[in-house]
């Protein structure tokens, strides 16, 4: 057989190759959650291009079926990624939802069976045959019953992932709307294509023109990645947002009814994870003080609540909620200030007074490959204001001590250089304005794990 080399086969691998680039980029930046799954769509496309591709050279039979099949292996996952990355990026992390995606694995492995035994069975292409269109020698064939079935599950799980978008779309704010736009995009040429092609609405028949536009959809991709900071800059779940708050958490109802405490609250409190909500807070909390009583107006007020062998200092923001003029329930916050106070009382113990105090720089142990805060100095202690108990384990996004900007720009640095010298940000401290800091970042090595060494000066203008 000799192979017909020519313009759309060429056309292929450029596409190929561009879809297989756009998946190196998200592997390098496989730290955030999404990564590894839009790496392997891309991938999965990359393959797809490039088997249709080698389908376009050959002109028999027996060629054009091999390389078709071959395909398939891209073909029949990139529904079920889709679904998985647009759950990833929207923070969907249900338990039902894992174990769903789990048994949905078993449509893809079912489909490449088929089509690699469709010789014995032809429930996939019940008619094959070879035509030519522009000197290319292209597969022409009719579908068979599991065809549609593929097509059908194939497509319901595309338009689940693109109505998952959509919803994040309308209601996430510009930085997300933006990047989950730039996805919608990509999959809108896609899915046009493919659906041009399978009910025949082309002016030609036989031609799979969905791979040529992996060109269109990668190079939005592409651009999503650069210039939306698509990966870098991930949408965070509101209970994800709450359960990692330092400060307890709890929302009533008008009759004192639970509907929701996060976990710092469960904590603080000594209640079992999950097991308060739907109970009146009478019934959960029935040794704390008198405080819960339908409010109007804010408020904020300390207690103190002896708890076994000590004895803890609240304080309490209360919130009430207020809709139609008439009051829905309230939302307390609790802090407990007592160990602010500890922590005071161990920096005066050691003579730090505060002028000096001041220029004492900060340092932070951060695991390279997750961002959570292994070690932290106790000038970071006095500075701040949180306890070690509330920093370790924890990233600089979730207590809040920077914004989600800083973070992209300063992770941006580290992922092309490995470190950072002083450059001037604004770090967040508990209860007070964010303050000036000149940071300097290592990357070190300790035990075979990669760390950033953050080593934060105040910032004192020349002029000060």
């Amino acid at each position: 057989m000799v192979l017909n080399f020519n313009f759309f086969s060429l056309a292929l691998f450029i596409s190929s190759a561009i879809s297989a680039w756009v998946a190196i980029v998200a592997y390098q930046r496989r730290a955030f959650q999404g990564a590894t799954t839009l790496m392997s769509i891309m991938a999965a496309l990359s393959w797809w291009s490039l088997a249709y591709g080698a389908e376009n050279l050959g002109n028999t039979a027996a060629w054009h079926i091999v390389w078709a099949s071959i395909g398939y292996i891209g073909i029949t996952t990139i529904p079920l990624l889709w679904l998985i990355f647009s759950l990833q990026y929207t923070n969907n992390k249900h338990p039902i939802i894992a174990k769903i995606i789990s048994g949905l694995w078993l449509f893809p492995l079912l489909t490449i069976i088929m089509v690699w035994t469709n010789p014995w069975h032809q429930l996939m292409w019940s008619k094959i045959s070879l035509q030519s269109l522009y000197g290319l020698t292209i597969q022409s064939v009719e579908h068979g019953p599991y065809f549609w079935v593929h097509a059908i599950l194939s497509y319901g799980l595309i338009l689940t992932g693109t109505a998952v978008f959509t919803r994040h779309v309308l209601n996430a704010p510009d930085a997300y709307r933006a990047q989950a736009a730039t996805m919608l995009l990509a999959v809108f040429f896609l899915l046009t294509s493919n659906g041009m092609y399978i009910f025949g609405l082309l002016p030609f028949k036989g031609l799979d023109v969905t791979p040529f536009t992996f060109t269109i959809a990668s190079l939005i991709l592409a651009w999503g990645l650069f210039r939306q900071n698509l990966l870098d800059l991930m949408p965070v779940a509101t209970e994800t947002i709450l359960n990692n708050m330092g400060d307890g958490l709890l929302v009533t109802e008008a009759n004192n009814r639970i509907i929701y405490v996060n976990q710092s609250f469960e904590n603080l409190a000594g209640l079992t994870n999950g097991t308060s909500s739907g109970h009146f807070v009478q019934e959960i909390l029935s040794t704390w003080p008198d405080i819960f009583h339908p409010y109007r107006h804010k408020t904020t007020t300390e207690i103190k609540l002896p708890m076994g062998e000590r004895t803890l200092l609240l304080e309490i923001q209360i919130s009430p909620i207020i809709q139609s003029d008439e009051a829905k329930g309230c939302i307390y916050v609790f802090r407990n200030i007592a160990e602010r106070e500890n922590v005071e009382a161990r920096i005066d113990r050691q003579t730090v007074n505060n002028q000096t105090s001041r220029r004492i720089p900060i340092y932070l142990l951060i695991d390279a490959a997750d961002g959570k805060i292994t070690d932290v100095n106790n000038a970071f202690i006095f500075h701040t204001g949180y306890t070690r108990e509330e920093t370790i384990g924890r990233t600089l996004l979730q207590m809040g001590l920077w914004d989600p900007e800083t973070r992209t720009s300063i992770t941006r640095i580290l992922r092309e250089n490995n470190n950072l010298e002083d450059t001037i940000i604004y770090l967040n401290t508990k209860g007070a304005s964010p303050t000036a800091w000149k940071l300097s970042i290592t990357k070190t090595r300790i035990d075979s794990q990669e760390f950033f060494i953050w080593c934060a000066k105040p910032f004192v203008p020349e002029h000060s």
